[in-house]
């Protein structure tokens, strides 16, 4: 089944509940609001007393990038990114600003000072009448009238601590400082190091003199903004294990953000998201969560619709969906094939929420029929988006892009919820109520956990949350967040105009051809793709090889978004080799599968050869074998493996490169 449908003109109050509505007015009765419902309109409270402005400042450095945010205010918050995030124009494309603005560098970070400037940033965000000698964050929110429902965990050795300082300024969240090294996010935090960890947040939260030792306290959520193993080992309390005639609890692995915020019997008193990575990605992650709508939804099932499968069907909740307010895209059946997901993801795909029924393991997943499909065959992104995958082992890796969940991070997933081990098919929530419970305004990492009470798996497993656990996902048609047009009165000073700055820059271009890479890569920032496109194709016969190969890289994204192949693989050619990297195959990749039985020209399949995808490269070469034959002649598949064999020595890439050939 196929189904694309929008939202109606009309919109009914959420579930009937005028939640978000009451939330807005300060109307919310909260002694009798489920937890979860609660939190959502705390949270979306807060939302609706920071205006958005529409502008989109790019920064060049980390202190700019401080300096920038403490220009918020109550009257007003926009999305500051960082110039070289690979992820800014996807961002710009889907917040689609006003304006665009560059401002120039304020200096170096100073170490020692990081965490006093991460604090007084924050504070100056929230200032008062009054409020300005308060002894903390949390006394200077109560002196504003707020609440913070969770905190906020940075490390100033760790450049995560970006999405820290701006979850703390646009949420309202205190910021606590943990400088000790939790080990690397693929590899497994031992008992030891997650009981000092979960000792630390629990002395912290109690610092701050708010309720937090059960659910629907004060403190409900915490952000660990810095590098943290995705799975730990731990001997889980007897009232909180899984248990089940299939299942052992043993010692794990579990995922460590479902082990932490809980008590020393198992019980929950908060739910932990994790971001992690450079300053700019951590940084990113955070915007799209304050910044980005998520009204967008795209469903794909690849189970069957019998036994116990049938409980994660998605097709009722797709048809509910639009009258919420949103816009759906519904894949199941023989719509969930691999074949058409291979055509569907030609060009990218501009969903906001994702989710994905599908079974597997770290690096493949299965569709309609058991059709298997693997990491590189997910889809490069027109603009961020969240995630929920309901598929074992999907963030076993996530710091490996060659995984499924470490392909989706790469491509600017700020939001995720996946299995870090075999956790059985129960262990998930399921969809149908993952989409019931966001559309009433429940968070949506949240949304994807059993909470507490709710049975067996509401226990220490295996589900990992990656991201801000106060992130929202409600149509944006029902009490939207107020959106200001961009002025000079929220423009940093001297900033310059990118819109503005790259018209001048294309008058010069005639004149000056070695520009129009910078010119190039300022429209593809500000989504102006069909303008680039023809930058490129005025570019393309320039007599200097060394601008004509840097722009053709430029080139890619915006002839890949518009399918445009013949221009894509000429551009493709023309890119020097260090340029070709990941991204740049996948959309080779994602633009050619599907259309392999009409390409003639015998150059381009041997192109198609020598860009084959390791570390799976052999995937690629089955399925471009017939036609290299077919075109090329008898053998040349054949012939392409054998090349292959001579530069790889991986034993298991060269054992299903040699299954190819029969050896």
């Amino acid at each position: 089944m196929t189904v694309r449908r929008r939202s109606s003109r009309f919109v009914a109050g959420l579930l009937g509940t005028g939640l978000l509505g009451a939330a807005a007015s300060g109307q919310v009765d909260r002694t009798d609001m489920p937890w979860a419902l609660k939190l959502g309109a705390r949270v979306h409270a807060c939302e609706r007393n920071f205006p958005v402005v529409s502008q989109v400042v790019l920064v060049p450095d980390a202190r700019t990038y401080l300096q920038e945010i403490a220009r918020w205010s109550i009257r007003g918050q926009w999305p500051i990114l960082f110039e070289d995030d690979p992820h800014a124009a996807g961002f710009i494309r889907r917040f689609a600003p006003d304006v665009i603005l560059r401002v120039a560098s304020a200096g170096e970070i100073e170490p020692q000072k990081l965490e006093a400037d991460i604090v007084t940033t924050i504070e100056s965000v929230w200032a008062g009448d009054g409020v300005r000698d308060a002894d903390s964050l949390v006394e200077r929110f109560e002196l504003l009238g707020w609440t913070p429902p969770g905190i906020v965990v940075a490390d100033p050795d760790d450049p995560a601590w970006t999405a820290a300082v701006a979850l703390g300024a646009g949420r309202g969240l205190p910021v606590v400082f943990h400088d000790v090294d939790l080990g690397p996010v693929d590899g497994e935090m031992p008992s030891s190091t997650l009981a000092d960890f979960e000792r630390f947040l629990r002395a912290e939260v109690d610092r701050t003199d708010l309720r937090w030792r059960e659910m629907g306290d004060d403190i409900d959520t915490v952000t660990v903004c810095k590098r943290m193993p995705i799975k730990c080992r731990m001997a889980v309390p007897k009232a909180a294990q899984v248990w089940h005639a299939a299942l052992d609890p043993g010692t794990g692995p579990y995922a460590t953000t479902d082990a932490l915020g809980r008590d020393d019997r198992g019980d929950r008193w908060g739910y932990v998201g994790t971001i992690w990575g450079d300053e700019a990605r951590a940084a990113s992650m955070a915007m799209s969560s304050l910044f980005l709508p998520r009204t967008d939804i795209w469903l794909v099932s690849g189970y069957e619709r019998s036994g116990p499968w049938a409980v994660y069907d998605m097709d009722e909740i797709a048809e509910k969906l639009p009258d919420r307010g949103y816009e759906v895209s519904l894949n199941s059946d023989r719509s969930a094939s691999g074949e058409n997901w291979l055509r569907l993801v030609m060009g990218g795909i501009s969903a906001d929420v994702f989710y994905l029924n599908s079974h597997g393991f770290r690096d493949v997943f299965h569709l309609f029929k058991n059709a298997r499909l693997r990491s590189q065959d997910l889809p490069v992104l027109d603009h961020p988006m969240v995630v929920s995958m309901v598929h074992s082992f999907s963030l076993q890796r996530p710091d490996d892009r060659d995984s499924v969940g470490g392909r989706f991070l790469e491509r600017g997933v700020y939001g995720f919820l996946g299995s870090v081990d075999e956790p059985f098919l129960m262990a998930f929530v399921p969809p149908k109520i993952q989409l019931e419970r966001i559309s009433a305004g429940v968070p949506f990492l949240i949304a994807g956990r059993y909470w507490p009470g709710e049975g067996m798996m509401s226990g220490v497993w295996k589900i990992a949350a990656i991201g801000d656990p106060l992130m929202l996902a409600p149509s944006d048609r029902i009490q939207p967040r107020k959106r200001m047009p961009a002025s000079s009165d929220f423009a940093p000073p001297d900033a310059m105009d990118l819109r503005a700055s790259t018209r001048a820059l294309m008058e010069t271009l005639r004149e000056e051809p070695g520009r129009a890479v910078e010119a190039m890569s300022d429209l593809v920032l500000f989504g102006q793709d069909e303008v680039a496109r023809g930058v490129w194709r005025f570019i393309r016969t320039n007599e200097d090889r060394v601008t004509v190969a840097k722009a053709a890289r430029v080139a890619l994204g915006p002839l890949f978004r518009a399918r445009d192949w013949a221009a894509f693989v000429d551009a493709y050619r023309l890119t020097s080799i260090e340029d070709r990297d990941g991204e740049a195959r996948d959309m080779l990749w994602h633009l050619a599968t599907p259309q392999l039985l009409n390409i003639k020209d015998p150059e381009i399949l041997l192109v198609l050869a020598g860009e084959a995808r390791a570390p799976i490269d052999a995937v690629d070469l089955r399925r471009l074998g017939p036609h290299l034959d077919r075109v090329v002649g008898t053998g040349a598949s054949r012939a392409a493996v054998e090349r292959r064999l001579e530069t790889v020595t991986d034993d298991a890439r060269r054992k299903a490169l040699k299954k190819l050939i029969g050896q």
